[in-house]
């Protein structure tokens, strides 16, 4: 998880409508048909950007939270990194302050990080 430690500050295209994003993320050839889970649908997003891992492109979507805090969305289509999860379950890892969900949504998997515990990250699943 050393990678959540870099700076997610640039982002690419701002827009506060995730739907606004999408469309922006779709136009880069980057993943961008997924559908946001339940306790992050009233969030502000703040932006979005497209890197590249592995010769695949990531969709990464930021969304602002209280006290000057921020969650990431990753999205790859790629479902290996949610291998052997049950429909509808999530793998919770921790690691540096961090916390990350994973899930597998159709050709995709979902990672949703952010700073804190499980508790933390699984209000917004």
């Amino acid at each position: 998880m050393d990678f959540l430690n870099n700076r997610f500050d640039h982002l690419d295209f701002k827009a506060k409508d995730v739907a606004q994003l999408q469309n922006w993320l779709a136009g880069q050839g980057a993943p961008a048909d997924f559908v946001v889970p339940e306790g992050m649908r009233d969030l502000p997003s703040h932006g979005c950007r497209v890197l590249d891992w592995d010769g695949r492109k990531v969709s990464l979507v930021c969304y602002h939270l209280a006290n000057r805090k921020e969650i990431h969305l990753f999205v790859i289509r790629d479902t290996r990194f949610a291998d052997g999860l049950p429909k509808g379950s999530f793998r919770f890892v921790s690691s540096g302050g961090w916390t990350t969900a994973s899930w597998k949504q159709g050709n995709k998997t979902l990672l949703l990080a952010g700073k804190g515990d499980e508790a933390a990250i699984r209000k917004y699943l």
